[in-house]
């Protein structure tokens, strides 16, 4: 029996004239191609694929969509431009990329067919920084994807003739070669005026310097020396330009063909209002990892993540959502479309650099639209003082921005602190997996949150992210919350009560066992805990909506997309569900639409897009959703109720009505 096919994305890798490199100098060249796999399987990762092929200097990989792929091979060029900054200029290497659309069988090493043969013959037309597409690729991603796009014009691509694009970021600079062509593929036309900006700021910085002399405090490193001094052009530019796999849509039949379908993107996208809070606002920017050594990036973007958790605790701040700011660029040049994008007014950036166990962390305060930082300061941390450094920044940000934190806000913080450094290495390495949103990444969160507990057991922020990383777990079977999840928030809270990710997962707990009442009040214990905690919204939001208060739901989503506006697939689903139960079908289908492109596999914003599409009157897209066998296979337990906890049987019965008419027997 042949092998089923399926449509995928394909991307292929390899290294601009590698032979050469090889022979020149093979020791350095095999160190570089070590450091390359790591750029390529994290940024594969990332973008919801799967590398299955790495042999020397060529790697391919499977991606549910072209978006998904380019966003991945933008991502890979970005970091090798960045590695390639500590290197001479003869030994600077760099990915040539394709991305091709087709058919494909098999699993792991074994993935084999047409797109697989298509996307290495399409590699040969493109260039070291670069990723061609075909002309029917290239009109599924050119309105999708941040690039600039030469034509090749007719090309011998498998036999066949076809047209052929090659992508950059900034064509004119790449047409001119040399270092400015390397420089231009990693930063485009946005990345060169954020270098104008970083320049500005590095001359101001060192006239403040000049002017003020050393800062005092046993904080500030000895010199006046600006730890940003350069910034601009130096770390991995990892987050703004590249784009990220969500809302980039799943390859569907008939978009191989030279007619790409467009369903993916009517409809428009998820507005959310973003005027400045009458509050100070601030998002924290990932801290660069000003060392070349990329295992250690949890610990830079870890701390990054610990500042803003410490900052969201204040009632006079308003905090931007990890999982939306640390999407951004952690250099100068971000600010600007950081702070507009989430909607605020501060951004803190920060570079790491660890030694051993010592830590050495920088970080600048900078308000949009200023040229000079409000706060500049360095810590030198040993063993003992990394787990207070969020606290310890978090202080100093928020006196510097005029709503420092009260007493019982510090106090607070120490008392989640661990005493135990290795607890909290352990704790920083569960949150970094799981900020891979992959079931494997989330399954070593698990393990590294149940080491942090058996390390400390008295270490409540290990049971908290234990609790959480089961509840996440779920996403892979679209099932209720385990007694895992919920015994780890008992004790979670137990030891602490001020924890909001332990309130919501109780939330999420209760209402699985119908016990609506308790689930409320944990879900809104959550936001009393921490009035910026977005999740914890978006969790009282879908609570809500099951019980019967649809518009309290909305609202309440509205508070989390505000807060996190990249959100995660579930925010979409809150979203469309409220609306889907106030009778707004038309924007409720835009919600679940969003949230399938988000999360294909998770299967609840699937089969409510049918129900929502079969009660606006669409009958054929109802049913195309609800053709896939992994749908149909769970539509006996939705029915049932199983998967669909209505307090109000009227709510269930509605929407199982709106299934029947979509075709469901």
């Amino acid at each position: 029996m042949a092998e089923r096919q399926r449509l995928a994305a394909i991307l292929a890798l390899d290294i601009e004239d590698f032979a050469s490199f090889e022979a020149s100098n093979k020791k350095a060249t095999l160190s570089h191609l070590r450091n390359f796999l790591g750029i390529v399987r994290d940024s594969v990762a990332e973008n919801r694929g799967t590398l299955f092929s790495a042999e020397r200097d060529t790697f391919l990989a499977e991606f549910p969509s072209p978006v998904a792929a380019i966003h991945a091979v933008n991502a890979i060029h970005e970091d090798v431009a960045g590695y390639n900054e500590e290197l001479k200029e003869a030994q600077k290497m760099w990915f040539r990329g394709a991305v091709h659309v087709g058919g494909i069988s098999g699993t792991g090493r074994a993935v084999k067919g047409d797109a697989v043969n298509a996307a290495q013959a399409l590699r040969n037309y493109s260039a070291g920084g670069a990723t061609v597409v075909t002309g029917a690729t290239h009109k599924q991603v050119v309105e999708r994807v941040d690039l600039e796009w030469e034509d090749l014009g007719e090309q011998s691509v498998g036999g066949k003739d076809v047209s052929v694009l090659r992508g950059v970021e900034n064509i004119d600079a790449y047409a001119s070669g040399g270092a400015g062509r390397r420089l231009a593929v990693g930063l485009g036309r946005r990345g060169i005026a954020g270098i104008a900006l970083g320049l500005i700021v590095s001359v101001v910085l060192v006239v403040f310097f000049i002017q003020q002399g050393p800062l005092s405090g046993g904080d500030q490193e000895a010199g006046g020396s600006s730890p940003f001094e350069g910034s601009a052009g130096g770390g991995l530019k990892k987050g703004f330009g590249r784009g990220s796999a969500e809302g980039d849509g799943e390859v569907s039949e008939g978009q191989a063909g030279a007619e790409s379908t467009q369903e993916a993107a009517e409809g428009g996208a998820l507005s959310v209002p973003m005027t400045l809070p009458s509050e100070p606002s601030i998002a924290v920017l990932p801290f660069a990892n000003a060392s070349s050594d990329r295992t250690q990036d949890y610990v830079a973007t870890g701390l990054a993540e610990e500042v803003a958790i410490a900052l969201s605790r204040s009632r006079g701040l308003f905090i931007a959502s990890p999982h939306s700011a640390l999407a951004f660029g952690s250099n100068p040049d971000s600010v600007p479309e950081a702070a507009q994008a989430l909607g605020v007014r501060f951004v803190l950036l920060g570079k790491v650099v660890r030694s051993g166990d010592h830590v050495r962390l920088s970080i600048q305060l900078m308000e949009n639209g200023a040229v000079a930082p409000l706060l500049l300061r360095t810590f030198d941390l040993g063993p003992d003082q990394v787990a207070s450094a969020g606290r310890r920044v978090a202080q100093l940000t928020a006196s510097a921005v005029g709503s420092a934190l009260t007493a019982a806000d510090v106090n607070r913080l120490k008392r989640q602190e661990s005493a135990d450094p290795e607890a909290f290495d352990l704790l920083l390495r569960a949150h970094h997996a799981m900020r891979q949103q992959n079931r494997a990444a989330t399954d070593e969160a698990i393990r590294l949150f149940q080491a942090a507990v058996d390390t400390d057991r008295s270490f409540a922020r290990a049971y908290e992210g234990l609790a959480n990383a089961h509840l996440s777990a779920q996403q892979w079977s679209d099932r209720a919350p385990t007694d895992s999840a919920f015994a780890a928030a008992q004790r979670a809270v137990a030891l602490d009560e001020d924890l909001p990710a332990a309130h919501s997962v109780l939330g999420a707990s209760y209402l699985a066992r119908g016990d609506y009442d308790r689930a409320l009040e944990e879900a809104e214990k959550a936001i009393a805990v921490n009035p910026n905690y977005a999740d914890g919204y978006a969790t009282l939001s879908k609570i809500l909506t099951w019980a019967g208060s649809a518009e309290r739901g909305e609202e309440a989503v509205e508070q989390a997309l505000r807060r996190n506006p990249r959100p995660p697939f579930w925010y979409l689903f809150a979203r469309g569900h409220a609306r889907f139960v106030m009778e707004d079908y038309e924007g409720a289908i835009v919600a679940f639409r969003e949230g399938v492109e988000s999360n294909p596999t998770w299967l609840a914003n699937r089969y409510y897009l049918a129900a929502s599409y079969a009660e606006a009157g669409d009958p054929a897209r109802a049913e195309f959703e609800l053709g896939q066998s992994a749908v149909r296979s769970v539509m006996p337990s939705v029915i049932a109720g199983d998967r669909t906890p209505y307090r109000n049987r009227a709510d269930l019965n509605r929407f199982v009505e709106a299934l029947r008419k979509a075709g469901v027997r």
